[in-house]
């Protein structure tokens, strides 16, 4: 076990840096006050819409908001 752990070393550290710098980088969730867009997805508003066989609308599905952020 303990070749496992010395073996390539370097790399393993620098893989375990560029995780940490990747993480600590990231914004997810979102930062609250961070621009971002906001898009309104439509739904389909009547059953009559075409599904796939076997499936059925029941009832109308809302609009779905979608927060858009990135660099």
């Amino acid at each position: 076990m303990p070749g496992f752990l010395t073996r390539n070393w370097r790399l393993k550290l620098l893989a375990l840096v560029l995780a940490i710098f990747s993480w600590a980088g990231s914004s997810w969730p979102p930062i609250p006050g961070h621009p971002c867009r906001v898009a309104s997805v439509p739904q389909p508003s009547s059953p009559d819409v075409s599904l796939p066989a076997g499936y059925l609308l029941t009832e109308v599905i809302p609009n779905l908001t979608v927060d858009i952020s990135g660099d």
